[in-house]
């Protein structure tokens, strides 16, 4: 099929178990500067990580600025 890209736009579930599988090289999130709280407003959900240890740490990641958004990239090459 060669296919090369694929965008997932889903829910807190879908995007924790595809970074937990490492299934994912591109990560980007764009942040408004408003904080909703609450279990409907998670970023990500799942079962988490169990230690800090086993958690995912990004490195080499860019952080921009579009008008009042934060923009973080993360690219896993």
């Amino acid at each position: 099929m060669k296919i090369q890209n694929i965008l997932v736009e889903g829910g807190g579930t879908l995007s924790f178990s595809l970074l937990k599988e490492e299934l994912v090289d591109r990560l980007v999130l764009i942040q408004a500067p408003i904080i909703i709280a609450g279990h409907k407003h998670l970023s990500f959900s799942g079962e988490g990580f169990e230690s800090l240890h086993s958690a995912l740490f990004l490195k080499n990641y860019i952080l921009k600025k579009a008008g009042q958004d934060l923009i973080f990239i993360w690219d896993r090459f």
